[in-house]
């Protein structure tokens, strides 16, 4: 059994940026850019997940939403994935996701297996919500994103979670151990039989849909640019989709380094714009959408896509479309993401253009924070949110489960 820890201290000195909002009750209409409830770790021990959770939880203070973090042996800390939060009969219960026993067909490795459903039920335990088992789809948390279009339930949902199901479907709820390579691999997704999914695609979204309930034709399939949703888009409100645009990326790289004070600072954003470059080519040549497929099956589904330069690095480890977002009680909203933070301040320029872009694009962007983690991680400077996201494809949105605040989300 695993301890759990709500952290209720404030230290103004961990945020990046701090303002007090007034969090009202509040008819929404917006996607997927809720009024937050509550916000839940796990694996809240180690200690760059405990620094994560402590600059959160200022932040959440601020914002008007709860903070807790549980801890179980073996556990992972990535509290995403294996299960969404959703409103079922009045209350807020969990959809167990992929890799529990709750689900068949499921991974084979049973201890991978156990531990995840032993993860959902201890969150259960720890929350008193309730476990709803789901119909066959077998989703992660971070490529789905679920909210409400002009007060109807709808859901975007990646494209491989449709050939996952379509599979599943084909082989009677028996998967075949390749099955696994369509949640992680852009050529599983482009060689995936074009008849099956043909042949299944409508039982497919009915089930996807009726997790959640959401009915099939609100379901809105995104090709994938990355393995997961949320490390190259997030809905923001309603019709807005914030995605990622390489091109402005590198953009604001050559600008950095064309406008650089120092021949050292030249050379640095230089540098980093070959690493980025390098980053985009590898994610090209996997084989990922590009940025105007997905940018086109927004348009078709009614959402506006809104394009920003987010993600830099040789690894993708400086991503700012990966978060978190709590809407207010006046349709702004608060965007909560990773840091660039390392021992070099020029990162830190990033930040403050990213957040300047934001708020021009959008405009109704109350506050942007960004959570580092612990500093100078393994000794080399970057903090340890951007090596989560370097070695593990992992930032902020994949550590935490949302529970929105479903009485003020009407």
């Amino acid at each position: 059994m695993g301890a759990v820890f709500v952290f209720s201290f404030f230290k103004p000195d961990m945020l990046s940026k701090v303002s007090k909002v007034q969090i009202n009750q509040t008819s929404f209409k917006g996607y997927d850019a809720a009024p937050l409830k509550n916000s839940f770790m796990q694996d809240v021990t180690l200690p760059k997940q405990a620094a994560v959770m402590e600059q959160l939880t200022n932040i959440g203070r601020r914002e008007g939403f709860n903070v807790a973090g549980y801890d179980i042996s073996n556990c992972n800390h990535w509290g995403q994935d294996d299960k969404i939060i959703r409103r079922f009969k009045d209350k807020s219960v969990i959809v167990p996701g992929v890799g529990t026993k709750f689900l068949t067909p499921t991974y084979s490795d049973r201890k991978f297996k156990d531990n995840n459903h032993r993860r959902v039920e201890r969150f259960s335990q720890m929350t008193g919500m309730e476990i709803v088992e789901p119909a066959t789809y077998l989703f992660e948390g971070g490529n789905v994103f679920l909210g409400k279009k002009d007060g109807v339930p709808c859901m975007l949902a990646g494209e491989s979670d449709l050939l996952y199901q379509c599979e599943s479907l084909s082989n009677q709820g028996c998967k075949r151990p390749e099955i696994n390579l369509i949640k992680h691999s852009a050529e599983s997704l482009n060689g995936f039989s074009k008849q099956i999914r043909a042949q299944y695609q409508d039982a497919a979204l009915e089930d996807i849909g009726k997790t959640f309930g959401v009915e099939a034709k609100n379901v809105s399939i995104i090709p994938q640019a990355n393995f997961h949703l949320d490390m190259f888009l997030r809905p923001v409100g309603f019709p807005k989709v914030l995605i990622n645009n390489p091109r402005r990326a590198l953009q604001n790289l050559a600008n950095l380094a064309e406008n650089a004070k120092t021949s050292d600072e030249r050379f640095y954003w230089s540098e980093l714009f070959d690493k980025t470059e390098g980053y985009y080519d590898s994610i090209k040549e996997e084989g990922w959408a590009s940025t105007g497929q997905v940018k086109s099956v927004l348009i078709r589904q009614g959402f506006i896509p809104v394009g920003i330069g987010a993600i830099y690095g040789e690894k993708g480890d400086i991503n700012f479309i990966n978060a978190v977002v709590n809407k207010h009680s006046d349709g702004r909203i608060g965007y909560i993401t990773n840091s660039a933070s390392s021992s070099n301040p020029d990162d830190l320029k990033l930040e403050d253009l990213f957040e300047q872009q934001l708020k021009d694009k959008l405009g109704n962007v109350e506050d942007v924070y960004f959570v580092r983690g612990q500093d100078n991680w393994l000794n080399d400077g970057k903090c340890s949110i951007r090596h989560d996201l370097g070695y593990f494809e992992g930032g902020l949105h994949c550590l935490v489960c949302e529970e929105p605040d479903f009485e003020a989300w009407a």
